[in-house]
């Protein structure tokens, strides 16, 4: 099992309004993918606006459909713009049982 993060500094010029549609956008991923969590940083330690995402796969074929998706690719050009492209940020990592 793979766990995928993104995090992602928003522009200082994105509404509260835009965040929350990232967001929500975000989020109807999890009919696709059930382990998809997502949300913005609640500022306890780095105060900067993060959207962040999670996600499980099963192996890097399920993670390469998932972001090579019809759903993930038109997440990513609609709201491309409003990310700091300089603060981008993605991992994956093998879980441990």
């Amino acid at each position: 099992m793979v766990r995928h993060i993104f995090m992602a500094a928003v522009k200082e010029n994105v509404t509260p309004e835009k965040i929350d549609e990232i967001v929500k956008g975000l989020q109807a991923l999890k009919v696709k993918y059930p382990s998809l969590q997502a949300g913005v940083n609640l500022g306890w330690f780095n105060p900067k606006t993060h959207i962040t995402l999670t996600v499980d796969f099963k192996d890097k074929n399920e993670f390469e459909g998932f972001i090579n998706s019809p759903e993930h690719t038109h997440i990513v050009n609609t709201y491309l713009d409003c990310y700091d492209q300089d603060m981008i940020f993605t991992s994956q990592f093998a879980l441990v049982k």
